[in-house]
Order: C-alpha cells, then sequence, then structure tokens
C-alpha cells in the first residue's frame, strides 16, 4: 500500500495478482472515496487486447499455449472461433510479480516490482526474451508508473484500468486501432482519431 498522507490518498497494489492497482482512495468533495472498478487496473502482456491462438508467420504455433501446464490459470480464453481460440488480456495480468523495493523519497512514496519472462519457460519459448519493470509513484493525490523493459522479446505492454463513478477522463492518444467484430485488431496501421468518437485528448466524461 502507497500511503500520501499530506493529499489523504492511499493506493493498494497486488503485486502477488498481477500487479494490480485494487484500490485508490482519493478526497473529492470532502469525502475520501475509492475510484477504482472492482476489477481495479491489471496490466496486460506479451499481448493487449484479443490474440487468436494460431500459427504465426514465422512457423511458431501458439495453440501449444492453451494447454501448457505451466500457464494453468493465466490465460483468459475470450470465445471460439471457426479459425480457432481467441484469448484476451494478455498473460501477466494473473501470474505473480516480484517485489523489487518500496519506500518513499523527494518523489513520493513508490513501489517497484517486475515480470521477467524467463520465471515462465512456456512464456520465455514463444516470446522470447523480456523483463518488465513498474515503478508506482504516489505523491500530491496522483499515481505515476514508471515503466522499464529490456530484453529482445515479441511483447507488447497495456494498462487497463476501471474507474467508478463520475470523472473526467483524458488519453493523450492521436490515433487507434481498429477491431474486428471479435474486436480482433486489424493487421494494418492506426488510423487517426479526429473527428470520431474515439478521441479523448480534451477528456470526455466518465458517467
Amino acid at each position: 500500500t502507497l500511503i500520501d498522507k499530506e493529499a489523504g490518498s492511499r493506493v493498494v497494489i497486488d503485486v502477488a495478482g498481477g500487479n494490480t492497482v485494487k484500490e485508490m482512495w482519493v478526497k473529492a468533495g470532502g469525502l475520501t472515496k475509492n475510484i477504482m472498478h472492482k476489477n481495479g487496473g491489471p496490466w496486460m502482456a506479451p499481448w493487449a487486447n484479443r490474440l487468436l491462438m494460431t500459427a504465426l508467420k514465422d512457423g511458431t504455433d501458439l495453440k501449444a499455449l492453451l494447454d501448457d501446464p505451466d500457464l494453468k490459470g493465466l490465460l483468459t480464453i475470450d470465445k471460439e472461433t471457426d479459425k480457432g481460440v481467441i484469448t484476451r488480456h494478455g498473460i501477466v495480468r494473473k501470474a505473480r510479480w516480484k517485489l523489487e523495493g518500496r519506500g518513499s523519497d523527494e518523489r513520493g512514496a513508490y513501489l517497484t516490482s517486475s515480470f521477467d519472462s524467463a520465471d515462465y519457460p512456456a512464456i520465455h519459448k514463444y516470446f522470447k526474451e523480456f523483463k518488465i519493470t513498474i515503478t508506482y509513484r504516489l505523491k500530491a493525490g496522483r499515481l505515476k508508473m514508471e515503466i522499464n523493459i529490456r530484453g529482445s522479446g515479441k511483447m507488447g505492454l497495456a494498462f487497463h484500468p476501471g474507474f467508478a463513478g463520475q470523472g473526467r477522463v483524458v488519453i493523450p492518444a492521436a490515433k487507434r486501432w481498429e477491431n474486428d467484430d471479435n474486436l480482433m485488431p486489424f493487421p494494418r496501421e492506426p488510423i487517426p482519431v479526429d473527428d470520431s468518437g474515439f478521441d479523448f485528448r480534451s477528456g470526455s466524461q466518465n458517467q
């Protein structure tokens, strides 16, 4: 748990459960409340969104991951299609991360944790070598994440927070990926968010 006494805020992080931000308590309107959804804010890697468990162009057959005992309980099946099984949200959001350190300094309270693909032979086999290190910092009622990724593996990383109640959401993204009916990203370049319902650069009210 990270505590900011001056701002009256605290953040609960489940390092053993995917390094997920479980709770974030802040002062608003004279009250202290948890602004996180019950699912918290998990991390998704080595892929985000959906992934079809099939053979890749380099010959890697991802179908074998579905039966690998090393990944039991870590994969989430989204649906089965005529092209194969689709999984979602990667592997690391249910995995045990390693606590690297915690404390406080002039930049606030902090907690550092990491995920190393070498700790999971199946992940290392199919996605090669990578290590994700994340430092959470809480100061002045704001939570920041410092992310470091090292290695030569094939991977992507995404943060998937859910918020409770009302608030203003700002996402400084100028482009977005398009998805098909199964929420699978199309294999093409992202498109601009201008003049669309996906432009959150100036903020959007969360109801």
